[in-house]
């Protein structure tokens, strides 16, 4: 499932947004990326084919998500969309396979298997999920996407007496 290291710069989603209870997969996602593909022509200046999937976690216990497009600026963006702006990080890449019912399993493989084990810890920043030309749809089995989960490596200290 891990798959690499990655560093992006800083960079800005204009799509869908809701705020959902910790639950995967969430129901209240779908509905806003259907919105999103309706109306995705009215959104300029988009980078890629790459859509994202935003997660802001809040202190209640709840996330806020922004399905979207990466934009090289924010102009004139359609009605009931959001720019979410997503700070520099360093992220480890876990690569999702299959549909996303089973999305679960593999967040739970990160902050139980991958995590502990990896020298690495979380922060507090918001992670990504990313959907290219390998993701055939929530549905398919065959489906593959990754999860962008920011990181810190943790330095080492060693006693020297």
């Amino acid at each position: 499932m891990f798959s690499r290291f990655e560093r992006k710069e800083a960079f800005t989603v204009v799509g869908n947004q809701v705020t959902a209870a910790c639950e995967c997969p969430s129901p209240q996602i779908p509905p806003i990326v259907c919105e999103y593909f309706k109306k995705r022509a009215g959104v300029k200046n988009i980078v890629s084919d790459l859509e994202y999937g935003v997660n802001v976690g809040q202190a209640d216990g709840k996330f806020t998500y922004t399905f979207g497009q990466e934009v090289s600026k924010v102009e004139d963006i359609p009605e009931g969309m959001v720019a979410t702006e997503v700070e520099p990080a360093d992220y480890a890449v876990i690569t999702h396979k299959g549909s996303l019912k089973s999305l679960g399993d593999s967040y739970k493989y990160i902050f139980a298997t991958w995590l502990p084990q990896s020298g690495c810890e979380c922060v507090k920043k918001p992670h990504v999920e990313v959907y290219g030309k390998d993701f055939k749809g929530a549905d398919n089995e065959e489906s593959v996407m990754e999860i962008w989960f920011p990181i810190k490596k943790i330095e080492k200290t060693e006693n020297t007496q």
